[in-house]
């Protein structure tokens, strides 16, 4: 009981160190915010979701490694549970309608004022958990888990990443009230994020926006 009052207090203490580094103070650390991101349309297929999302994290590694140092803790756990919160108490949770969906750049999601859904959490978390794992020389495993909450239906309407080390998962999802907080899907699929693009693309095509929150 005790060493678990001890970790409450010491990642209490971890929360206030994030509420205090800014948005502003990351945005000035990427290349400048130019106004331009990514718009998807309702045409394509589950896959091309999947494609679409890690074609955009895989473009944007580099601007990851810029910021990456500002989360760090003490192992993965805590690294993950210090990204968690930052997003969780910095970016408002906005579902994107059908008709306007938008894969953003981090330095589009920085500089965002408006909010954000779960496609682009996942992005900022992902970007920063690869960052880390990469420049720090570690060996844990990290996808994107695509899940759906719906019994009869397959197709996935959400997204959030998940962290693979020493036999267990942390889920990071900032949706939810908690961090760890594992939701159980009736279905989904992971695309596990590789060490090394396979894959830099200038831009994305059309393709359907399922995930809508």
């Amino acid at each position: 009981m005790l060493y678990k009052w001890i970790i409450l207090l010491y990642r209490y203490n971890l929360v206030t160190q994030y509420n205090m580094l800014s948005k502003e103070i990351l945005a000035k650390k990427l290349s400048p915010f130019l106004g331009t991101e990514k718009t998807l349309v309702l045409n394509q297929d589950t896959g091309d979701i999947i494609d679409g999302i890690v074609s955009m994290h895989d473009k944007y590694r580099s601007e990851y490694d810029k910021i990456y140092k500002y989360f760090v803790g003490d192992n993965v756990d805590d690294t993950a549970y210090n990204i968690w919160c930052y997003l969780k108490d910095n970016f408002k949770y906005n579902i994107e309608s059908e008709d306007l969906q938008v894969l953003r750049s981090p330095a589009s999601i920085m500089n965002n004022k408006v909010g954000i859904d779960c496609k682009n959490y996942s992005l900022c978390a992902a970007g920063l958990l690869d960052a880390y794992r990469r420049k720090e020389k570690l060996d844990f495993g990290l996808d994107f888990r695509f899940a759906s909450y719906d019994p009869f239906n397959k197709t996935p309407q959400h997204v959030f990443v998940v962290i693979k080390e020493n036999g267990k998962e942390y889920w990071l999802d900032p949706v939810l009230d908690e961090y760890d907080l594992k939701k159980q899907p009736y279905y989904y699929k992971d695309k596990k994020i590789n060490k090394m693009a396979l894959i830099a693309l200038s831009g994305i095509g059309a393709y359907n926006p399922l995930l809508g929150y």
